[in-house]
């Protein structure tokens, strides 16, 4: 009570949480809670910033916050250069998780514990570690304190210089084990539920999920501490052990892309060129397109749910009042604008990666509160075409179907006769720019 009341005190006007995932908690949500930020007052700003904007226990962190303002998928960040790839293994092993519950949501602590802290699957995993991950320093995500230690024994048996962190271990002893794995003296740590959160060592190359588990939480959490960028850092190996899973559905790479599955051609194949072939195929085959370079593009990042087009080498993105978002291809990467009946608004003034750029016209949609026009399943696109756009198509000697919907018109329509992308000329100093004429560079505003 009197540290609540010496932050009322303070009547601060902002309040920032990280891992705003743990925000819907009743301790979080009783702080904010007593601060005024869960009030109806505009003086007050709340922000969350995570990794993971979603709970295992279900909680709408709707609760909380009112909207976000700002995302990005991590297979969007590995993409656009700004985390780092991931090579994935699976290796098979005997562990039989059938009979394991599922408790909160996840696979229940004692019983996993019981199925994968045997000498013989930590052997497995040790063995994997010395094959695979030679010249990388890697994590070894455990099951319980017991698992994290004696796995650490299993890889020193093996020659692998390892040492376990856990909670209850002496601060100071911890510190001296991750001070000594930041200097590379420890090949791999072995840890219970203690680097998943605000641990942060580029150095890490590997990440060994011998801890199986339901949650996509916990499963991003983990595979993330080996994520950051390092110089000389190529690429982060992401191990999975394929127990005898029964009926339960285990997250895995294909978690921390977003997709239902994921199949690698071969060792070799990293996790973004896998998703980039997987999603070439799937556009050449619905659109019987052989030419795959032509294609690639189109629907390159997240499977987006936003209606781009492409007009050329060009992306376009149709906005409500007469306003197209676009994303100019440049040597470098694209530029991203937005062509309204008054003039240009320019987002970007240097070249982003293609996703990035796409990005950052979808913050500027949000803004304007036309994210739900621009979806592809936007409840307008299904409504019976316009008169206009009939008449607009039978002049222009458009084939169409007596129901054919607003949204399939307007593609035609588009097809036929849609609007060029406007020349760099018009991309000038003196183009309009949003909000008092301010010119907003990408740093400032969009990102």
């Amino acid at each position: 009570k009197k540290k609540l009341a010496l932050l009322k005190a303070q009547t601060f006007d902002a309040m920032i949480i990280d891992e705003a995932h743990h925000a819907a908690a009743s301790t979080y949500f009783k702080l904010a809670s007593e601060l005024g930020f869960l009030d109806d007052n505009p003086r007050k700003l709340l922000v969350g910033v995570t990794a993971t904007a979603y709970r295992g226990d279900k909680v709408a962190l709707g609760e909380v916050f009112d909207e976000i303002v700002f995302e990005r998928s991590t297979m969007t960040m590995i993409r656009g250069g700004f985390l780092c790839d991931v090579r994935g293994l699976s290796v098979k092993t005997d562990a039989d998780l059938s009979e394991v519950h599922t408790t909160g949501g996840d696979l229940d602590v004692h019983e996993l514990a019981l199925a994968v802290d045997t000498p013989e699957r930590n052997a497995i995993v040790a063995g994997a570690f010395k094959s695979h991950a030679k010249n990388r320093q890697g994590v070894v995500f455990c099951v319980d304190v017991a698992h994290a230690l004696n796995m650490a024994e299993s890889l020193r048996a093996s020659g692998i210089k390892a040492a376990a962190v856990y909670g209850s271990m002496p601060k100071d002893e911890r510190r001296e084990v991750l001070f000594d794995y930041s200097r590379g003296r420890i090949e791999a740590l072995t840890n219970c539920n203690v680097l998943t959160e605000g641990w942060d060592a580029p150095n890490t190359s590997a990440i060994f999920l011998s801890r199986p588990t339901k949650s996509p939480v916990l499963y991003v959490q983990m595979v993330g501490r080996g994520l950051r960028l390092a110089p000389g850092k190529k690429d982060c190996l992401v191990v999975d052990f394929a127990d005898v899973a029964g009926k339960h559905s285990l997250c895995g790479l294909a978690t921390l892309a977003g997709l239902a599955r994921v199949t690698f051609k071969d060792e070799k194949e990293t996790l973004a060129e896998a998703v980039e072939r997987m999603e070439t195929e799937e556009i050449e085959e619905r659109e019987q397109i052989k030419l795959r370079a032509a294609t690639a593009e189109l629907d390159l990042f997240e499977r987006r749910s936003w209606d781009w087009g492409k007009q050329g080498v060009n992306f376009k993105l149709a906005l409500p009042e007469r306003k197209t978002a676009w994303c100019r291809v440049t040597e470098s990467g694209y530029t991203a604008f937005v062509e309204t009946p008054d003039g240009i608004v320019i987002l970007s003034e240097s070249a982003l990666p293609l996703g990035y750029a796409m990005g950052v016209c979808e913050d500027y949609a949000r803004r304007l509160g036309a994210a739900r026009f621009a979806e592809k399943n936007a409840p307008w696109r299904k409504r019976p075409a316009s008169d206009g756009q009939k008449e607009l198509m039978t002049k222009l000697k458009i084939a169409f179907a007596p129901d054919i919907s607003k949204g399939e018109a307007g593609r035609l329509i588009d097809a036929r006769i849609g609007r060029p992308c406007p020349p760099p000329s018009r991309l000038s100093a003196t183009s309009p720019l949003q909000e008092g004429g301010k010119r907003s560079g990408v740093s400032e505003r969009f990102v």
